[in-house]
């Protein structure tokens, strides 16, 4: 123990690992070749979900796959702040700062509208807290090659922009420290409103470029120094080519109205380029990693988007809030889950349309449960006339003998236009072009032999499509 006399007022005791700050709870585990370090907020979001519940009582959460559907750029006027959307407000912001930063974007939007809030933000707010609802199992994963050698380890910043056709531009930015055998370690981000309005693509991205090293400077190279024990430039990737050139040439004559904000801006990037602070590159916009905070996504794009930001959802056999080691904590990540209802329901879907009975659920599993007949359909009471006047008969005895059908007597009973091909029990086997003798045996007298028997036997080439 540490004399209290010496340190002060506080205790000071033994130091220990990190696990839990402030609704965060660190876990460390090894996935393959890699070591990871996550950032589990998943209590936290189930926080946020019920106090939303609580504030708006009549509202119903309803799971949404993306994070926002509307920028709110229009202007309002201005009213006095709500006490339950501020507090709304905060918890979403520091789920944003700490953890998850693919709602960076939603909450930066709905962040400026906390004194001019109207029935849309409410509309943007009910669907941001119901896409936390459907990714609750999604968490911030830094992974570190074991092979990873620490002088291979680089310190880089992600700067984007998106140019909107009215209002002010949103500035996003992601700093990453990233290797070479596949190492990505996300360290700091951020997403919101440029200070001016920018009127070009180019005077958005440069104003990005600025923001994004201004905040990101000081902490990329500490972060990598620290790693690395040595010195080197933080690199800057742009996905805009005027900028990669402006920034080395410091000054731009055809900036117009706001050449003087756009030049103090280029030339500080180009005096931290030439002190070897800084070196500015250029990347896809398909792999810029900060697109993720400049616009709204749909769903293909926020699951590219989140991937490449760090963020997962839970595997089998991972650490989770349930335990704090991968034996205790096993839990299976929702899109698993929701896989596998989606299977179950195919299933019980399939069976019922074979044998008009689905498949017992799992309170039923113990119940013995008949099969019924399958009731005749329109389309196999079709059939079963067709075949009749085709004067095929068949056998009502237990083991009847195999009824052949030609494509003569299914020529006689005429074209099946409305025959059996809809339904979903029949499937087609054997060669996609009709042969020259199509014949099909019907092993039960049943309804389903008999549909088969006439579907089978046809050779006319709109059935065999």
């Amino acid at each position: 123990e540490v004399d209290i006399e010496k340190q002060g007022a506080f205790k000071v005791g033994h130091s220990e690992e990190l696990k839990d700050f402030l609704g965060m709870r660190i876990f460390r585990y090894v996935d393959g070749e890699y070591r990871c370090a996550t950032v589990d907020m998943c209590d936290y979001i189930q926080m946020i979900v019920k106090a939303y519940e609580e504030l708006w009582p009549n509202t119903k959460v309803v799971p949404k796959y993306t994070a926002a559907t509307d920028e709110l750029r229009y202007e309002t006027e201005t009213v006095t702040p709500v006490n339950r959307v501020q507090k709304m407000i905060g918890m979403l912001l520091w789920l944003s700062r700490c953890a998850r930063p693919d709602i960076a974007h939603a909450i930066s939007r709905l962040g400026s509208r906390v004194s001019k809030w109207d029935d849309k933000c409410e509309a943007q707010l009910k669907h941001l807290v119901g896409y936390l609802l459907h990714t609750q199992d999604y968490r911030l994963v830094m992974r570190m090659h074991k092979d990873e050698k620490p002088e291979d380890i680089e310190a880089i910043l992600h700067t984007d922009a998106d140019l909107p056709s009215s209002g002010k531009a949103q500035t996003g930015w992601l700093l990453f420290l990233r290797g070479k055998l596949g190492s990505l370690l996300p360290v700091a981000w951020s997403s919101k409103r440029q200070p001016i309005t920018a009127d070009s693509t180019f005077a958005s991205e440069i104003i990005a470029a600025h923001t994004g090293v201004r905040e990101a400077l000081t902490l990329g190279l500490l972060m990598h120094e620290y790693v690395t024990g040595a010195e080197a430039p933080l690199r800057l990737c742009v996905d805009n080519s005027s900028v990669l050139s402006n920034a080395k040439r410091g000054v731009n004559d055809t900036s117009g109205a706001t050449a003087k904000a756009l030049n103090l801006r280029m030339g500080l990037l180009k005096d931290l380029v030439t002190y070897g602070l800084i070196s500015v590159e250029h990347v896809v916009s398909k792999e810029n990693r900060s697109n993720l905070f400049t616009k709204c996504l749909g769903r293909l794009d926020i699951e590219r988007e989140r991937e490449l930001a760090g963020i997962e959802a839970i595997k089998t056999g991972q650490p989770t809030s349930s335990g704090d080691n991968p034996q205790a904590g096993v839990a299976r990540s929702s899109t698993t889950r929701r896989s596998e209802r989606r299977s179950l329901r195919r299933a019980r879907a399939a069976c019922a349309a074979l044998y008009g009975n689905p498949l017992p659920t799992p309170r039923q599993s113990n119940k013995v449960r008949s099969r019924p007949e399958p009731k005749p359909t329109r389309a196999m009471k079709k059939s079963m006339k067709a075949l009749k006047r085709a004067n095929v008969t068949l056998s009502q005895d237990a083991n009847p003998e195999p009824v052949v059908v030609t494509p003569d007597q299914v020529e006689d009973a005429g074209h099946p236009s409305r025959g059996p091909r809809g339904s979903r029990i029949f499937r087609r086997s054997g060669p996609r072009s009709p042969p020259e003798e199509s014949i099909a045996v019907v092993e039960e007298a049943s309804l389903v032999g008999l549909s088969q028997a006439f579907y089978q036997g046809c050779s006319c080439p709109a059935c065999w499509q």
